[in-house]
């Protein structure tokens, strides 16, 4: 068993996200970054949120799902080198100044970093740990994510260093959050990289929207969608717009047990995980994560921050602006992908970043409707201007936006159900941001209203799990094509 050294290196519900008009005009007010809201959370010195307790407790609706994971082995020598991955195995020991992390199993790798479960060899707790590729931008963007700079008088992130997940966390920890356990400086082979741990989860929500899980309970699809607008709502009311809200960055909580039961698991490329998915009461909780591209503002600014194509707002695309809309329109579209289980819109593979975002907006233009030049005129990209040319908006054919949607959601959701998403879509896929619905708003629409159905029946699913066996699920990393 190796080891690696280290070195230690107010509730307003009907303002605009975070709609502080008056907050803003107020400069002489001292505002205070860690504003206390006390809905939907529990202390910080509460045992460690593997699983809000509730979740373990309805038990005869949990089923065991067997989920296709990366396995740490299929990742090619070639794609160490290139990507500057750090060589990390099983049975690795990291430590800060406290304690050792004893490294288990691979869990999966994002954009900057890879993810290792580990447990706490004084404690045995287990947690998640992050640690960053070999490269400059990686360790700015773990950095990032446990940061957010700002300054007051020119409303722009700037190098003042607010511990930015303890911004989120001071006082209380939201349900709905990634519980940030700390981070800490290591290196490996001489080459400095950082380690952010957070509290051991279950699958990311793209693993369980697969075709092959079975269906949700339509309280389980409203769950998770006011879940996660309660966790928008809550980050937003701390002037920090996320960036990147996507099915990939939704982790569910799973039970101490399960995440033993990984631990111990010696398959690398399968893990059962124990929900439940299909009861009318099911207490599943989900939570929002990684905050590498988050920003922290008072109002909107000019940023090179943007979030992942699929789910990109139209003026992240066709102006320089970040705000707080934007992350509103990304979850629009994971709404429609927890509802549909498609991606609403999908993105070209080009490296030509100004190619894939035209050919964007022209997917955009023919599923929504013609795109106004109106809302956009402001700090205006020029390289697409040519879109819109001498018109006042860009239009690509005239959609059935309604037919659309309703035909989507028809395989999940009742006819009524299903007009009711559609109405509830229509408030996030506004193209004016001014216009866009918030997230305090949405958490308040009908379409949320719990159901009054009990568990879904055996002719309702896609692929019933079977008592005992687990439910086969394939790799979820091949959505399904979009029915818009």
């Amino acid at each position: 068993m190796s080891e690696k050294s280290s070195d230690r290196t107010d509730d307003t519900s009907q303002m605009r996200e975070p709609e502080a008009e008056q907050l803003r005009s107020d400069s002489s007010s001292e505002l205070d970054p860690v504003l206390t809201d006390t809905a939907d959370q529990v202390p910080t010195t509460s045992h460690q949120m593997t699983s809000d307790q509730e979740s373990s407790d309805s038990s005869l609706s949990i089923q065991s799902y067997e989920i296709e994971v990366t396995a740490i082995d299929e990742i090619s020598e070639s794609e160490y080198r290139r990507s500057r991955l750090p060589y990390i195995n099983p049975g690795d020991v990291f430590c800060d100044d406290q304690n050792e992390y004893e490294v288990l199993k691979f869990l999966g790798r994002g954009g900057y970093a890879t993810v290792w479960l580990s447990e706490n060899k004084k404690t045995e707790e287990y947690s998640a740990i992050k640690i960053t590729k070999l490269d400059r931008r990686y360790r700015e963007a773990a950095e990032r994510e446990k940061m957010v700079c700002y300054s007051n008088r020119l409303h722009q992130f700037q190098s003042m260093h607010f511990q930015y997940m303890q911004i989120l966390q001071k006082n209380c920890q939201h349900k709905n959050i990634v519980k940030f356990l700390g981070g800490f400086g290591m290196k490996l082979d001489g080459v400095k990289h950082i380690a952010l741990r957070f509290e051991a989860l279950g699958p990311n929500l793209d693993q369980v929207l697969d075709p092959s899980i079975p269906k949700f309970h339509p309280n389980v699809i409203k769950t998770i969608i006011k879940q996660l607008l309660e966790a928008l709502k809550y980050i937003h009311r701390k002037f920090i717009i996320h960036v990147n809200v996507k099915p990939s960055n939704i982790m569910i909580a799973i039970s101490e047990k399960n995440i033993q039961d990984i631990a111990e698991n010696s398959n690398p490329t399968v893990n059962n995980y124990y929900m439940d998915l299909t009861n009318a009461d099911s207490k599943l909780n989900v939570k929002l994560g990684d905050f590498g591209l988050s920003v922290k503002i008072l109002k909107g600014c000019e940023s090179g921050h943007r979030s992942t194509c699929t789910y990109r707002a139209p003026e992240s695309f066709l102006t320089t602006i970040i705000d707080f809309p934007i992350d509103l329109w990304s979850m629009g579209c994971v709404i429609h992908k927890i509802v549909t289980r498609k991606q609403l819109f999908t993105c070209a593979q080009l490296d030509d970043d100004e190619q894939k975002g035209k050919m964007h907006l022209v997917k955009i233009a023919k599923a929504l409707g013609p795109i106004p030049a109106a809302p956009f005129q402001k700090h205006s990209r020029p390289e697409y201007k040519e879109l819109f040319g001498d018109n006042d908006s860009f239009q690509e054919g005239n959609p059935d936006f309604h037919g659309n949607f309703v035909k989507a959601a028809a395989d999940y959701l009742d006819a009524d159900e299903a007009n009711r998403f559609y109405n509830f879509m229509l408030q996030f896929l506004e193209y004016d941001p001014k216009k866009r619905i918030t997230a305090a708003r949405a958490t308040e629409d009908d379409f949320l209203l719990p159901d009054e159905g009990e568990t879904i029946h055996e002719e309702e699913t896609i692929q019933r799990p079977e008592t005992g066996p687990p439910v086969n699920s394939q790799s979820s990393s091949s959505p399904g094509p979009s029915n818009i």
